[in-house]
C-alpha cells in the first residue's frame, strides 16, 4: 500500500469551546520564537492536567501532499501559522484566511486555510509551490531529498524562507512571497559547497598554510536545521549537516552569502550540524550567564 502524506489539525476535543476566544500567536519559525523557547506566553487553557485528561480530536486534514514519481511527501520541516493573511493569488485573491504553511520532503510548499473562513472549508489548499524536483533518495528511509529544514517568516514584508536541494544544484535558499507563493526577484541563493568555500565566504577555511583538499571530497551534505533570522529580518541563518559542516548568513537585500564558518577545516569533511531547530538568535540585550 502506498503510504500517503496530509496535514491534520487536531485539538483537544475539551478545548474546542474556547479555540475562537483564545488569543492567537503567529508561529513565523521553528520552536514558536527565534531563542528557540517553544514558549507562547499567552497560553492559558492548554495545561498540563488538561492534556493529560483530555484527547485529542480530528478537526480537519488537506488533500494528499504531492509526491515525487513514486514517493509520497514526507514533512520534515515544522508547519508554521499565519493569523490573518491576505491571498493575492488565484480565485481567493484579496481574501483573509488563517494560514498553515507546509513544506514537503518532495520540494512543494503549501499555504493551507486552517478555519472556515470565506466560504473556504478548512484544510484546503490555497496556494502551492513547488520549487524543484528534489535531490537523490535517501538511503536512511528511502525519501527524496527536498526540503528538510523548518523555513521562517519575515512578516513584515509577508516573506518566506526555505532551503531546498534540486537535482543537479543542490542546496538553494528561496524567497517566497508570502501572500502568492510566487519566487521573489533575485532568488534563490546557492548555499553549496563550492559558493561557502570561497575564500571571502568561509572563515574557517584552513589550518595553518595547507591547501590539501577534503580527505573525503564529495561526501554527501543535508540542510536540515530551521532557518531563522537576524532581529532586523535582514539576515537568514542556515545550517548544513554531513561533509564540512556549516554555519551561514544570507543578505537578504542582497541575495547572496555574506559569511559562512565550516565546522571542520578545509582538510576534513567529518563535521556536521544536525539539529533541527538550526540557529538560535538572542537578543542584544539579553545577558548570558
Amino acid at each position: 500500500m502506498r503510504a500517503t502524506c496530509r496535514l491534520v489539525f487536531s485539538l483537544l476535543c475539551c478545548s474546542a469551546s474556547w479555540a475562537v476566544a483564545v488569543q492567537r500567536d503567529d508561529v513565523l519559525t521553528a520552536h514558536a520564537d527565534r531563542q528557540r523557547t517553544g514558549w507562547f506566553s499567552h497560553e492559558s487553557k492548554l495545561t498540563p492536567a488538561l492534556v493529560a485528561g483530555g484527547k485529542f480530536v480530528k478537526i480537519w486534514e488537506s488533500p494528499e501532499l504531492d509526491g515525487f514519481e513514486t514517493y509520497p511527501a514526507r514533512l520534515y520541516a515544522s508547519p508554521l501559522y499565519v493569523d490573518g493573511l491576505a491571498i493575492q493569488a488565484g480565485e481567493r485573491k484579496g481574501k483573509t484566511f488563517r494560514v498553515v504553511i507546509a513544506a514537503t520532503s518532495t520540494g512543494y510548499v503549501y499555504a493551507i486555510n486552517a478555519a472556515q473562513a470565506n466560504g473556504v472549508a478548512p484544510g484546503t489548499i490555497l496556494w502551492k509551490t513547488h520549487l524543484d524536483p528534489p535531490c537523490s533518495i535517501l538511503r536512511i528511509d528511502a525519501n527524496p531529498t527536498g526540503i528538510f529544514g523548518t523555513p521562517v517568516i519575515d512578516r513584515a514584508r509577508k516573506h518566506l524562507y526555505v532551503a531546498d536541494c534540486a537535482a543537479g544544484t543542490g542546496f538553494r535558499v528561496y524567497g517566497l512571497d508570502l501572500s502568492t507563493g510566487a519566487v521573489l526577484d533575485g532568488w534563490p541563493v546557492a548555499i553549496d559547497e563550492q559558493t561557502l568555500a570561497q575564500p571571502l565566504v568561509n572563515q574557517n577555511p584552513r589550518i595553518g598554510t595547507t591547501t590539501a583538499a577534503p580527505s573525503r571530497p564529495g561526501r554527501f551534505s543535508i540542510q536540515r536545521g530551521a532557518l531563522n533570522l537576524s532581529p532586523d529580518d535582514r539576515y537568514l541563518y542556515a545550517t548544513i549537516g554531513q561533509g564540512r559542516g556549516w554555519v551561514l548568513a544570507v543578505d537578504t537585500q542582497r541575495k547572496s552569502v555574506a559569511s559562512a564558518f565550516s565546522i571542520t577545516p578545509q582538510e576534513d569533511s567529518s563535521g556536521g550540524v544536525w539539529a533541527s531547530t538550526g540557529v538560535s538568535i538572542v537578543p542584544a540585550a539579553t545577558s548570558m550567564p
